[in-house]
C-alpha cells in the first residue's frame, strides 16, 4: 500500500500555533467577549482536528489495510442503518442494534490490532484506552438518548475529555523522539 506522506513539522507548528490562540482567547470567557469566546472554540477545533491527523498519520492504523477495511465497515454499519431505519421503520430500535454492531465491532478489531503489536508504548496504551472511552460514551449516550434520560450530553463529552491525556502523551512523546519535528511520519505508532 502506498505511503501517505505528510509534513509532521508544518503541522505540528500549525496545531501549536491554534493550540496557543486557543489559550490566550479563552479570556474571552472571563470577559464575556463574544468574538473571543468564537475564536476560542475555532481555534481549539482546529487544534483537536490537526493533532488527529498527526495522530492518524502516524500511527499504523491507514497502512494495515485489513484492519482499515474492516474499522471503515464497522463505522459504516451505524449509517446504513440510519438509512434502513429512515426508508422502511419508525422504531428507534435499528439504530441501537447498529450502534452497538458498529462500537463492539471496532473494540474488537482495535483490540486485536493492539495486542498483535510486538512493541507496545505509553501512547499505544492510551490509544487503547481512548478508543475504549470513546466506543462506551457513545453507545452510553445514545442509550441515553433514545431513553429521554438526562446527562446526554455529559455522557458524550468524556471521550473528548479522556482524548486530552491522548493529546498530551503523542506531543510529549513526539517531541522527545523528534518524529513531530521532522518532515515526514513516523509509522511506528
Amino acid at each position: 500500500m502506498h505511503r501517505i506522506i505528510i509534513n509532521n513539522r508544518h503541522i505540528t507548528i500549525l496545531s501549536l500555533i491554534f493550540a496557543s490562540i486557543a489559550f490566550l482567547s479563552s479570556l474571552g470567557w472571563v470577559f464575556e467577549n463574544r468574538i473571543l469566546i468564537e475564536v476560542n472554540f475555532a481555534s481549539t477545533m482546529v487544534f483537536i482536528l490537526s493533532s488527529f491527523v498527526l495522530l492518524i498519520f502516524n500511527g499504523s492504523t491507514l497502512y494495515d489495510k485489513k484492519n482499515l477495511i474492516l474499522m471503515l465497515v464497522f463505522l459504516l454499519i451505524p449509517i446504513i442503518g440510519f438509512g434502513v431505519q429512515s426508508l422502511f421503520l419508525t422504531s428507534p430500535l435499528i439504530l441501537l442494534v447498529t450502534s452497538i454492531i458498529s462500537d463492539i465491532g471496532i473494540l474488537i478489531v482495535y483490540t486485536i490490532k493492539y495486542s498483535n503489536k510486538s512493541r507496545k508504548i505509553l501512547l499505544d496504551i492510551f490509544k487503547l484506552l481512548w478508543v475504549y472511552l470513546l466506543c462506551i460514551t457513545h453507545l452510553t449516550s445514545f442509550i441515553f438518548k433514545l431513553q429521554h434520560w438526562p446527562y446526554q450530553n455529559e455522557i458524550s463529552n468524556l471521550a473528548g475529555i479522556g482524548y486530552i491525556p491522548l493529546i498530551i502523551v503523542f506531543y510529549v512523546d513526539g517531541f522527545k523522539n523528534k518524529y513531530l519535528l521532522s518532515k515526514t511520519s513516523n509509522n511506528t505508532n
